[in-house]
Order: structure tokens, then C-alpha cells, then sequence
């Protein structure tokens, strides 16, 4: 959004020397947001394909993001027998053996199965690391990852930062990014359900 409000004052510009300005402060703006994008995509298309596929919403957990809510309507399943029913039916199956027959591989792929694997994993490490009953059922887990990964306070402060330029504002970026997911592997279930429960009691 900001590289798009740099974009417009690189148009409305008094000078040449302000339009350059804002050219270059929307150009950096721009390769920051597509550079998490592109880290993240595997990640999100695990997202995505776990809530498709895996994800019991509770009525209740208003923490879920809708568009991870939205996952689970693709095919009109209102409640969890209607979701039971669908991912029992051809079509769901179909698409669930195109995922697992894709490139493990994020090179040759979008990364659809490497993230799917990857949150899979997430789900199984945090139950283990911090085996609460009740805390890591599908929507909770992945209530919490999204947060973990997309409502991150040190990475928007890094998407702000005015003092780097490219290329070495993309390198801080993509070391972050990385030791993030490295991160999540690192024994932060405890510290997940803290907040998550504090995010709840707040609700």
C-alpha cells in the first residue's frame, strides 16, 4: 500500500528531482513486500492447504483469519459433517493426491507440498514440545501460526525501515525471514499458547 502512495507522488511530483524521490522510495517499498512474498509462499500455500484439507473450525475461535475460515467453504461444507463428507468425496481426494504427487522441491514448484509438509510438521513439533490437551486442535494451531509468521511486530518494523536500500535492505529481510521459520522449530510452543491465550481473554 505505501509503495502505491509513493507511486502516485512519483506522478504528482513538482520536480525531477522529487519524482525521483518517490520513485525510488516506491521501487524499495515494492521489492521489500515481493521479497516476503516470496520467501513466504511456500509457507502460505501450506496455510492455505492445511486449512483446506485438515482444519475442524470451532464456531467459537474467532482468532482464525476468515480467508484460513474461507479454506474450508470451497466446496459449500457448512458444518463438520458437511466438511467430513466433502474431504471423503472424489474431487477433495483428487486434489489431495495432486498435492502429495508435486515437487517436494520449491524450485521446480510453488512449494504447495513443502509448505503443506512444513505446517504439518509445525502442528506435530508444538504438540510435543508443549502437550497441553485441547490447545493444538487444527483451528488453534493454525490461528497460531498465522500469527507467528503474518502478525509479526520485528518484521513489519523491518519492512519500514528507512535506513537500508536495496540490496542489502532485501539480505536483512531474507536472514529474518529464515531464521524466523528456522525459529519456529525452536521450542516456542509455550510462548505460543501464552499469548494465544491472551489473545482469546482479550476477545
Amino acid at each position: 500500500m505505501r509503495s502505491r502512495v509513493e507511486a502516485f507522488l512519483a506522478l504528482e511530483a513538482s520536480t525531477p528531482a522529487r519524482r525521483a524521490h518517490w520513485e525510488a522510495r516506491s521501487a524499495e517499498d515494492l521489492l521489500r513486500a515481493e521479497t516476503v512474498t516470496d520467501v513466504y509462499r511456500p509457507l502460505a500455500e501450506g496455510l492455505a492447504t492445511f486449512a483446506e484439507f485438515d482444519l475442524l473450525p470451532a464456531q467459537w475461535n474467532r482468532l482464525l483469519p476468515a480467508p484460513l475460515r474461507w479454506a474450508v467453504k470451497f466446496h459449500g461444507a457448512r458444518t463438520v459433517v458437511d466438511l467430513a463428507q466433502v474431504r471423503l468425496g472424489d474431487e477433495v481426494r483428487r486434489r489431495k493426491e495432486s498435492l502429495l504427487a508435486q515437487p517436494l522441491s520449491c524450485q521446480d514448484s510453488s512449494g504447495y507440498l513443502a509448505g503443506y509438509l512444513t505446517v504439518k510438521m509445525l502442528q506435530n513439533r508444538w504438540s510435543l514440545d508443549h502437550p497441553e490437551p485441547g490447545l493444538w486442535t487444527s483451528d488453534q494451531f493454525l490461528e497460531m501460526a498465522y500469527h507467528w509468521f503474518y502478525e509479526d511486530e520485528d518484521l513489519l518494523a523491518l519492512l519500514l525501515e528507512p535506513g537500508q536500500r536495496a540490496p542489502a535492505s532485501v539480505n536483512t529481510l531474507v536472514e529474518y525471514l529464515a531464521q524466523r521459520i528456522q525459529g519456529s522449530f525452536m521450542g516456542i510452543a509455550a510462548r505460543l499458547a501464552d499469548e494465544h491465550r491472551a489473545r482469546v481473554e482479550a476477545v
